[in-house]
């Protein structure tokens, strides 16, 4: 079973810039991760 993250459900969100990658991290009100994404300077659009 699968929990769908909704923009309400996230609290707090972090961003981790690098040089070929970043890094984006979602968390609730108590603190808990709820979203991680990784993306390589690649991913993005073109």
């Amino acid at each position: 079973m699968t929990q769908q993250t909704t923009a309400e459900t996230i609290a707090t969100i972090g961003i981790d810039l690098g040089k070929n990658t970043f890094h984006l991290i979602g968390m609730d009100a108590r603190g808990t991760i709820v979203l991680s994404v990784r993306a390589d300077s690649h991913d993005g659009p073109e």
